[in-house]
């Protein structure tokens, strides 16, 4: 049938060598082995390289060239220009303390009413010095302006749920109730007395450090010298600044003699945690009883607010808190202002349930050397004492919260820290 030129030719195909285009299977499977082993590679180690070379190099150059990471861009508002990554966060850091105040000063003299600057952790942060921003962002707008997580995170440790740290509905309530309450007569009936008294406190304090220093004077001095004494005065023009980081001490020593320097700065926060102590709680702290001696609750409150001020400044106070011990320090601080607060809560508590009055009806008075209150007329008005009225602690003890319930311990004991903080 086949010839045998076909049947030689085919004997000759099949003795042949297989050709480049019919490889055996198992050549195959080794080439895509060697194919996969290389993508592995690739994706191990220089993909990865390659996306952080990308991401530094559009970060630096483009996208954080002056700002910090993940501040939001505002290339529309003025303000200083800060390093790559990092924004501001250097700069910020390296202030001395109680600067805060002097900087931003100097950063609206030069870019304006408003400018922002980045830090790390914190975002871009905007400050603002116009009357009508602050207005619609306090007053007319302020439910748009959320305090946020990082804002709520920072603050809940001291202030718990109050209006400084709240927002939403419980902040809608809280600034109602407060409006309420702060009012010109509340305040021309029950704050400006209780001003009026502790200031009296401050003056006696100065005369008495006064008769002390003339008397050490004239002891140690010649007639001339007390002489000049007498007509200068221990107390002179002169302001020493104090840090606020930097709490009372129980060694403390408001007049210099040797100076004649007084400690102001120190006096006027005693008579202002003094002052609203008797507004909030109705009781004094008594700070200006002796304010050459520390009193607990103004060393603790001190060095609360101090710390507050840090952690909007520096984003990393969670480790230097940490690595410094501070931590612990803020929490005995915090359980001294919490604890004083909630022993003026139970006290009141107690009395409510053996009057039967809402938060013990209690109506301070506050009759000073003016004496009773008169009308018009010159008549003096039966039955009202000058300076007569409802604390805090009283008025919110009345109130009820946005659920139409009274407030809890807790929520009191937050309320009246915020107000007076």
């Amino acid at each position: 049938m086949f010839s045998e030129e076909a049947v030689a030719a085919a004997a000759v195909l099949s003795s042949s060598p297989p050709s480049a285009a019919m490889t055996p299977p198992a050549t195959v499977n080794d080439i895509l082995h060697q194919v996969g082993q290389f993508l592995l590679l690739l994706h191990g180690h220089i993909l990865p390289r390659l996306l952080l070379a990308y991401f530094l190099i559009y970060s630096i150059f483009i996208k954080y060239r002056h700002t910090s990471i993940a501040a939001i861009p505002r290339s529309d508002l003025p303000g200083p220009k800060g390093y790559p990554l990092i924004g501001n966060t250097i700069e910020m850091a390296q202030r001395p303390p109680g600067s805060t105040h002097q900087r931003q000063m100097g950063f609206h003299n030069q870019y304006g009413k408003v400018f922002s600057l980045t830090v790390l952790g914190l975002g871009r942060v905007i400050h603002v010095r116009e009357p009508q921003v602050v207005d619609h962002i306090l007053r007319v707008n302020f439910w748009a302006y959320e305090k946020g997580g990082y804002f709520r995170e920072t603050l809940r440790p001291i202030f718990g749920d109050g209006i400084f740290s709240a927002d939403g509905q419980h902040w809608r309530w809280q600034r109602k109730a407060a409006s309420k309450i702060f009012n010109v007569n509340w305040y021309r009936s029950y704050t400006s007395t209780i001003f009026r008294q502790e200031s009296q406190l401050i003056i006696n304090y100065f005369n008495r450090i006064t008769d002390t220093s003339l008397k050490s004077s004239t002891k140690s001095s010649t007639t001339a010298a007390t002489s000049e004494t007498a007509t200068t005065g221990p107390l002179v023009d002169t302001y020493v600044p104090i840090s606020p980081v930097t709490p009372p001490r129980e060694d403390r020593v408001l007049l210099d003699t040797a100076s004649k320097v007084i400690d102001l700065q120190t006096i006027f926060y005693l008579f202002t945690l003094d002052s609203f102590g008797r507004i909030g709680f109705g009781e004094s702290f008594g700070c200006l009883i002796d304010p050459e001696k520390e009193v607990p609750f103004a060393g603790a409150f001190d060095r609360l607010t101090a710390n507050l001020s840090l952690r909007f400044n520096w984003p990393f106070w969670r480790f230097t808190d940490w690595w410094t011990g501070n931590d612990k320090q803020v929490a005995a601080d915090t359980k001294t202002v919490y604890d004083f607060a909630y022993k003026v809560i139970r006290r009141r508590r107690a009395l409510e349930e053996k009057t039967g009055v809402e938060g013990g009806g209690v109506v301070h008075d506050l009759r000073d050397d003016e004496g009773d209150e008169v009308n018009k007329t010159g008549a003096k008005k039966p039955g009202v004492l000058s300076g007569s009225g409802k604390d805090l602690m009283q008025l919110f003890m009345e109130a009820t919260d946005e659920k139409g319930e009274r407030l809890t311990d807790d929520g009191l004991k937050d309320t009246l820290i915020n107000f007076l903080l």
